[in-house]
């Protein structure tokens, strides 16, 4: 079942659709004074990225 799900193109559609959000989140971030919680949040989408693919 695991599987077929993974290989749905819904599943790479939806892995697609977390990266392009991921990457407007990162220009959100760019009005942010440069420190650590703008790096952690910018390390928080490189996380939810690859944990969607």
């Amino acid at each position: 079942m695991l599987r077929r799900l993974r290989g749905h193109a819904v599943i790479e559609r939806a892995g697609d659709e977390v990266a392009r959000r991921a990457e407007v989140a990162r220009g959100h971030l760019a009005l942010l004074p440069e420190g650590i919680a703008r790096d952690a949040l910018s390390e928080l989408c490189d996380t939810v990225v690859s944990r969607s693919a």
